[in-house]
């Protein structure tokens, strides 16, 4: 008979079969995989690059955006002092003042041009010189809001200009324009090197292809030109299996990313070559990892577990099929050559623990779970319930629309009898969203009632502001309505809308009015006051008032609702009933939305006189 092999050498054959099984089955398949794979993987990498210029590029359009929306809204207050003070304040005073608001918001210039008597633009007042682009401006006269970009003659400057038309506050004819200027060169160069990287370059191209602004300097004035056979130095070329990417000016990765409401786009690229050197060095270091921990670390750790824990190892996997099995007591014992097997050993034992542990666990959150979807849902029940309202006796056709974005929600209305003469209907939006904004809303409903029935209506408001006010102290909590009363025999509708959307009334001639007043939201200050408007209805007039949650849901396009919308919707609907007005409404509201979910409460209350 031949010699027995040894323990010994049985586990040392078994360590080297599974050492060197392990580099071929491994390691030259994944270094043959990595060598073919390396043109897909940059392929990749270009795309990746290409994703992140992408979002850069919108972030910095966002960025411009914003920064126009902050001049629109200083265009705003400076239009104030310009129409309130037009008769008092001289050239020199306005001049002084446009000074001060270009210095704070650190704008270029600010001026404003009055229409002159023979109807061409004068410089009424500016903070530096007037533009002299008043005749390419002349085409704005009448635009609330406009954007344009063009360049000083004669100056190596472009500039951004945000401007309005001001108008006569009683006659409504237009008094002339109101700009501000920003050196487009300044916010090009703040934007590119937001995310301190030298190799991006952001540039504007205008609407004719030049670019007016840049990074790099020696960029700006140059044509550039798109197409796929353009031979340019400065060509913007489509680049094969990239959705919207370019190769501009010979190898450089491109995108380019429109601003609303502006002529032109913002150009952003990066040499190809730092992005094939990233590749290389991220495959180089890959690849050595790769190799470093297969062959080095895996090596030594195969070799020593396999001399090392052959036997407890299999008193491991037998505790293991125990444990499969259903034999959940089982666990491991240590062995005096176990070593780190033995810390396995003692990690499953612990495992196995705390999946017991956890199962139990799981199974108590489970049953709380379900008792918290039980309470929602009588939380849901019970505040549909307080939404309904009995319609008998009621002379007016009122239907009603309510839907939470969760299972409860801070949108609520009311409607019910003040006296025997006098109807109150309100619709609330309270902040914020789920239980909170749910008790919060409750609470704000109870205290309207109660002061409702012995109160005018801004006494009434007066007071629920003030028990509000005190709830939601240090919460930042506030709530927005719209409430009203409606005297039966005359006709006569008392208003006040505190910090909500206007309602609209269509008059039965087909006019739509947006009723609305000037009162703080309830909860921003202690103490306010409400001071209502007055206007008569007739019949056939229909009055609806709504959240805010169906104006501001988005389609698939990212477009809002929007008032306009609802005003179109709602014109549609001559000579219906509330409840077909309602339908109409929730059917162009449905249409729009699509398969997308609200993302807000929506409420709307539909009155027909």
């Amino acid at each position: 008979m031949g010699k027995q092999p040894t323990q010994k050498s049985v586990v040392l054959s078994l360590a080297a079969r599974i050492f060197f099984i392990n580099v071929l089955i491994l390691v030259l398949p994944l270094l043959v995989h990595s060598v073919f794979s390396y043109r897909e993987e940059y392929k990749l990498q270009v795309k990746d690059a290409f994703t992140s210029l992408r979002i850069i590029a919108s972030n910095r359009a966002r960025l411009l955006q914003d920064l126009f929306k902050a001049q629109e809204n200083m265009l705003r207050l400076v239009e104030q002092v310009v129409v309130n003070k037009k008769k008092d304040t001289n050239r020199v005073s306005l001049k002084k003042y446009f000074q001060e608001a270009t210095s704070l918001s650190d704008a270029w210039n600010l001026f404003y041009l009055k229409i002159g008597p023979k109807g061409t633009l004068e410089c009424a007042a500016s903070a530096r010189p007037c533009s002299p682009l008043l005749p390419q401006l002349q085409k704005f006269i009448g635009d609330k809001r406009f954007l344009y970009v063009r360049g000083f003659q004669g100056e190596a400057r472009a500039l951004f200009y945000v401007g309005k038309t001001v108008f006569d506050p009683k006659t409504g004819s237009p008094l002339g324009l109101l700009i501000v200027a920003d050196s487009a060169e300044k916010l090009v160069q703040g934007f590119a090197h937001l995310d301190q990287s030298s190799s991006l370059s952001l540039s504007f191209v205008d609407g004719e292809n030049e670019i007016l602004a840049s990074s790099e300097p020696q960029l700006r004035g140059q044509q550039v030109v798109e197409g796929e056979h353009a031979s340019s130095n400065f060509s913007l070329v489509p680049m094969a299996g990239i959705e919207k990417g370019f190769l501009f000016r010979g190898n450089n990765l491109a995108v380019k990313f429109s601003v609303p409401g502006l002529p032109g786009y913002l150009l952003l690229d990066i040499l190809e070559s730092h992005v094939k050197s990233l590749h290389i060095d991220i495959y180089l270091y890959r690849l050595g990892l790769l190799l470093f921990f297969i062959v080095i670390v895996g090596g030594a750790i195969c070799i020593g577990c396999t001399l090392r824990m052959a036997r407890p190892l299999r008193e491991l996997f037998s505790v293991m099929d125990l444990v499969r099995s259903g034999e959940t007591n089982a666990r491991y014992r240590q062995d005096r050559l176990g070593f780190e097997i033995n810390t396995l050993g003692s990690h499953f034992n612990s495992m196995i623990r705390a999946v017991l542990d956890e199962q139990k666990k799981s199974a108590k959150e489970r049953a709380q779970k379900e008792i918290y979807a039980q309470e929602l849902l009588f939380g849901h029940e019970i505040q549909e319930s307080l939404l309904r309202f009995d319609k008998s006796g009621i002379p007016i056709d009122v239907e009603s629309y309510y839907a939470s974005s969760k299972e409860v929600g801070g949108d609520f209305y009311d409607l019910f009898f003040k006296d025997q003469d006098t109807l109150y209907f309100s619709l609330a939006d309270v902040s914020g969203k789920g239980v909170s904004a749910c008790l919060y809303a409750l609470g704000l409903r109870s205290s309207l009632r109660t002061s409702v029935p012995i109160a005018s209506l801004e006494q009434a408001l007066f007071r629920a502001n003030h028990l509000f006010y005190l709830d939601a102290l240090d919460t930042g909590m506030f709530a927005s309505i719209w409430a009203a009363y409606y005297q039966i025999k005359t006709g006569e509708l008392t208003y006040v809308n505190a910090g909500h959307w206007p309602s609209l009334l269509r008059r039965k001639t087909g006019e739509i009015l947006s009723l609305d007043t000037k009162a703080p939201s309830l909860g921003i200050e202690d103490n306010s006051t409400f001071s209502p408007e007055t206007i008569t209805l007739f019949p056939g007039d229909v009055l609806v008032l709504y959240s805010d949650g169906i104006l501001e849901m988005r389609n698939a396009r990212g477009e809002f609702y929007g008032k306009e919308r609802l005003q179109r919707s709602l014109k549609n609907t001559a000579d219906f009933s509330a409840a077909e007005i309602l339908d109409s409404i929730s059917a162009d509201y449905d249409a729009f939305r699509g398969a997308l979910k609200p993302e807000d409460d929506v409420t709307v209350l539909v009155l027909r006189f």
